[in-house]
């Protein structure tokens, strides 16, 4: 078998990153009862989902997370939020895990699968289940 060209490898992995925007997208829209979508053409300092009023949403798909790649991710997260007058909401998933997200609650980086509830709870509200 031969080796996989980078041509190949870049395809893959944009493929995997497209998919997991798609898959956060359906999980937010699941959760949050509001439409969310994949940027289907989007910029560099462009957020990858939009429908999530006040936030910039950043997903991340790969083969396995480490604390560098999160640090990098969050900088990215956060450049895009300023750039488009936002809040910022890293949602990421290695390989067989559950997706996380990360956001920045006032003096507080919020990480962890429970985060998912919290978070939607700060953006739905008290009264809406």
């Amino acid at each position: 078998m031969s080796a996989r060209t980078t041509a190949q490898v870049g395809r893959s992995s944009r493929t995997k990153g497209q998919g997991g925007e798609r898959e956060a997208a359906k999980l937010l829209t699941e959760l949050l009862g509001v439409p969310v979508t994949r940027r289907v053409r989007n910029r560099a300092g462009e957020s990858d989902l939009v429908g999530v009023p006040g936030w910039s949403v950043e997903v991340k798909r790969h083969r396995r997370i480490t604390y560098g790649l999160i640090r990098t991710w969050w900088a990215q997260a956060e450049q895009q939020a300023k750039l488009e007058g936002l809040r910022p909401l890293l949602l990421l998933r290695g390989d067989g895990e559950q997706w996380r997200c990360f956001w920045f609650d006032r003096y507080l980086l919020c990480a962890s699968p429970e985060g998912w509830a919290y978070w939607c709870e700060l953006i739905r509200g008290p009264d809406r289940e």
